[in-house]
C-alpha cells in the first residue's frame, strides 16, 4: 500500500497544516474513502500510536502495523500525530543526573531519610551513621537501586511511628531543617555547587530553584516531607523513584517534560475540534476524518469500525468518542483495543466506561506491575517505567503525584488506598466482569487463550510485539 492510502498525518494544533516531511490534505482522505467504496470495504480499523514519538517513528510504526490489520480483513487508517520528544525527555533527565548539584541533593536526601527513619529492610540493619557516597553509588549501579529500602519508624524517637511523625509536621520540619543545614554547611563542595547554580539562574528561569543555601535547605525539607507523606499515605512509587520524582518536582520541573506531556494531551483533544467554513489546511484533521467515517458507515450500515490505541493513543481515542457522541451520535464502534494506555483513569471513566452503548468490546494489553517497574526509563536516575513517571510527575503540569493511569496494574490491586477508591472500583468491575478478563497482563503464559496473549516487557514494544499483534489481529478478524 502507498502511505496516502492508509496514513493520516495530524499537523500543528490538530490541523492539516504541514509540520514535518509528510502531510495529509483533505483530498487525501477523500481519495482514501473512494478506494474503500471501490473495493467494498466493510471493516475499518483506526490506529493511534503513542504520544511522544517523532513523525519518522510514527510513520514507521504505521507501515509495520498496517499489514497486520489488512491481513485480519480490515482497512487500516493509521493516525500519525507526531508529538515527539521522548528522546528530549530522556536526554533532559540524563543531563540532570550528571550535574554535581543534583548528585549532592540526591545523596544528601538519601542519607538523611535512611538515617532519620528505620529502613525496615530485610538483612539491613538501621544505623545511626549515614550511608557513605561510595555505598550510595554502589546501590545506584543496581537496576532497581534501594529496592529493599522503605520507611517504617522515626529513628530519633522510637516511640513514634512514621505516621505519628508526619502528624506532628511542624516538629518534624524543624528537626529536618536543622539536620539539612548541618549537611549543607559542613560540605564545602555542596556550597560551591549552590554558588554555581546561582550564577546559572541569573541567565535562565527554566526551573523551580533556589537562590541561596537557605532556599536550598527549605527545598530539601519540602522534598523530604513529601516523600514521607507519600509513604504514610501509601501513595509512593518505591523509595528511590519517589525520591527522584520529588527532587524533579522541586528543582527541575521545566526539564522533566511535564510541558511536553501537557502539549501532547492538548493535541489529542484539538484534532477533534469542530470545523466551520471551508475545509482547508486549517481545518481539524481528526474531525474531518471522523465525518468521513460516519458518512461511510451511514451509507454502508454493515461496516464495522475498530479502534486501536497505544500509550497516549488512548487519550486520542477517549476524545474521539467524546466528539463522536456529539457530532455523530448514530456512529457506533465495535472493538476498542488499548496497549499500555497512558490516559488518566478519570478520562477513561468519563468518555468510555460511562458510555457502554458506543462500543461493543474493549481489551487492554499492558504489563503486570512487577514488569512495569522493571521497564527502566533512565538507568541510574529514573528506574521505573514511563507510565510511572507520567503518574508520578508529568500529570497536572508537574503538580500531581501518583495519578491514576489506566495502563498501570498497580491501581487494580487489592491494596490500600486503591481498593477503596470508587473510580478504580468502577474500572475494576468492568475489566474483571467477564472471563477471560478485559485486562491482559504481560507476560502471559503460553496456554493463554487466543486473543489474550502478550509478551511485551517494554512500554514502547507493544505495537511490535508478535503475540500482542497476533491477539489484535484475532480481535479484528472476528
Amino acid at each position: 500500500m502507498e502511505d496516502k492510502e492508509f496514513i493520516v498525518n495530524i499537523g500543528p494544533q490538530g490541523t492539516f497544516r504541514k509540520s514535518g516531511h509528510y502531510q495529509t490534505l483533505p483530498a487525501d482522505i477523500d481519495a482514501m474513502f473512494r478506494k474503500f467504496e471501490a473495493t467494498g470495504a466493510r471493516k475499518l480499523a483506526l490506529y493511534f500510536h503513542g504520544g511522544l514519538v517523532s513523525e519518522k517513528s510514527g510513520l514507521t510504526t504505521a507501515r509495520e502495523i498496517a499489514p497486520v490489520i489488512k491481513a485480519a480483513g480490515a482497512e487500516p487508517i493509521c493516525i500519525v500525530w507526531e508529538t515527539g520528544l521522548i528522546e528530549t525527555l530522556r536526554n533532559n533527565l540524563l543531563k540532570i543526573g550528571q550535574s554535581t548539584l543534583f548528585d549532592k541533593i540526591r545523596n544528601t536526601l538519601i542519607k538523611r531519610l535512611i538515617k532519620q527513619f528505620d529502613s525496615g529492610t530485610v538483612g539491613i540493619r538501621g544505623t545511626s551513621e549515614p550511608l557513605s557516597d561510595a555505598a550510595i553509588y554502589a546501590e545506584l549501579s543496581n537496576n532497581q537501586p534501594f529496592e529493599a529500602y522503605g520507611m517504617k519508624r522515626l529513628r530519633t524517637a522510637d516511640k513514634y511511628s512514621i505516621e505519628e511523625a508526619i502528624d506532628d509536621e511542624a516538629e518534624l520540619k524543624a528537626e529536618l531543617e536543622k539536620a539539612f543545614r548541618k549537611d549543607v554547611e559542613s560540605d564545602e563542595s555542596f556550597k560551591q555547587a549552590v554558588e554555581l547554580q546561582k550564577n546559572k539562574q541569573s541567565r535562565t528561569l527554566q526551573s523551580r530553584s533556589f537562590v541561596s543555601s537557605a532556599g536550598l535547605i527549605k527545598s530539601l525539607v519540602n522534598i523530604a516531607i513529601r516523600v514521607i507523606r507519600r509513604f504514610t499515605q501509601k501513595r509512593d512509587h518505591d523509595f528511590y523513584p519517589t525520591l527522584i520524582e520529588e527532587i524533579l518536582r522541586e528543582f527541575y520541573i521545566a526539564e522533566t517534560g511535564a510541558w511536553i506531556w501537557d502539549s501532547m494531551k492538548v493535541k489529542s483533544l484539538e484534532m477533534w475540534n469542530t470545523n466551520s467554513g471551508p475545509i482547508t489546511e486549517n481545518a481539524f484533521a481528526g474531525t474531518y476524518l471522523l465525518g468521513k467515517i460516519a458518512d461511510y458507515v451511514n451509507a454502508h450500515p454493515s461496516t464495522t469500525v475498530d479502534i486501536i490505541g497505544h500509550s497516549a493513543g488512548s487519550c486520542a481515542t477517549c476524545h474521539l468518542l467524546q466528539r463522536s457522541a456529539v457530532l455523530h451520535p448514530e456512529l457506533k464502534f465495535r472493538h476498542i483495543v488499548f496497549m499500555a494506555p497512558a490516559c488518566r483513569a478519570d478520562l477513561f471513566d468519563a468518555e468510555i466506561l460511562s458510555k457502554p452503548e458506543w462500543f461493543a468490546s474493549l481489551r487492554i494489553f499492558t504489563m503486570s506491575d512487577e514488569n512495569e517497574k522493571k521497564d527502566i526509563l533512565v538507568p541510574g536516575l529514573y528506574t521505573h517505567s514511563l507510565l510511572y513517571l507520567i503518574s508520578g510527575i508529568l500529570e497536572d503540569g508537574g503538580d500531581g503525584f501518583d495519578e491514576y493511569v489506566l495502563g498501570m496494574e498497580k491501581y487494580y490491586q487489592d491494596t490500600t488506598p486503591y481498593k477503596n477508591d470508587p473510580l478504580l472500583n468502577r474500572i475494576k468491575s468492568f475489566i474483571y466482569k467477564d472471563l477471560p478478563d478485559r485486562l491482559v497482563l504481560s507476560d502471559t503464559l503460553p496456554g493463554a487463550p487466543v486473543g489474550y496473549r502478550t509478551t511485551s516487557l517494554k512500554h514502547g514494544d507493544f505495537d511490535s510485539n508478535k503475540e500482542t499483534l497476533e491477539s489484535i489481529a484475532f480481535i479484528i478478524a472476528q
